[in-house]
């Protein structure tokens, strides 16, 4: 008895060329997946060690071999230092103009391997920083004794956060950087109140956006200042918006 059996590639109607299809696709997808990955194992150095040696061979003054390393080693943080090395000789503005040019032109290398990632898919309130205010205040009642009640809830802490006040168009007295230039202090008068002092750390930057006359909003603590034994109420800014 003999048996004389065929077999057939399965025809379009009964499902055959779907079938290779989604095999097909499976297997695209699979050799994107490991080249990416591989783009990203080749990509990971550690920057503290990586860094540690570059320093250690321009402690030396060996240039040259600075910038060999960077060529060598693989991903942005590497790209970045040469940069940094290049334009050594020209003065640190120099240097932050050259770092800004060379971070732009790592973004479409990221934005290519791994536009899973890209901004779009992140929701819009964890790219705009927030910040919470307890109420908004008119510039007459700021006083020694509103301050005296904010003074007496500390310590203020993690579970206790300092009350954090809004007051809008107040107008700027006087502005100036103070300290290593990156705080700082102004005079503000809000509409029917008395000038009061307000320092604000780390928005030194904003000395060159303001000018006397200019109208704030301002967001800020309010405490006690005590200086050769006199004591006044001070805002201390934490963020300033231009009108």
């Amino acid at each position: 008895m003999t048996s004389d059996t065929t077999f057939k590639v399965p025809s379009l109607a009964s499902g055959g060329l779907m079938l290779w299809m989604i095999l097909f696709l499976s297997a695209v997808a699979a050799v994107v997946f490991v080249e990416r990955f591989l783009h990203l194992h080749r990509a990971q150095i550690n920057s503290v060690e990586f860094l540690n040696g570059v320093r250690t061979v321009l402690k030396r003054n060996n240039v040259v071999e600075a910038i060999s390393i960077c060529e060598a080693t693989p991903g942005p943080v590497a790209r970045l230092v040469r940069t940094a090395i290049l334009n050594r000789e020209h003065g640190r503005e120099r240097v932050k103009e050259a770092l800004e040019l060379a971070g732009l032109a790592e973004v479409p290398r990221l934005e290519e391997k791994l536009n899973l990632l890209a901004f779009e898919a992140i929701p819009e309130e964890v790219l705009e920083p927030r910040i919470e205010v307890e109420a908004e205040v008119e510039a007459t009642d700021i006083t020694r004794e509103l301050a005296d009640v904010i003074a007496s809830m500390e310590p203020f802490g993690a579970g206790n956060p300092e009350p954090l006040f809004v007051s809008q168009n107040m107008s700027v007295l006087s502005v100036q950087r103070v300290g290593d230039g990156s705080h700082l202090r102004m005079r503000v008068q809000g509409q029917n109140a008395a000038p009061i002092n307000c320092i604000a750390f780390g928005l030194g930057d904003m000395a060159d956006q303001l000018a006397i006359g200019d109208r704030i909003d301002l967001c800020y603590h309010v405490r006690v200042n005590s200086f050769n034994g006199n004591e006044t109420v001070q805002l201390v800014g934490k963020a300033i918006v231009g009108q």
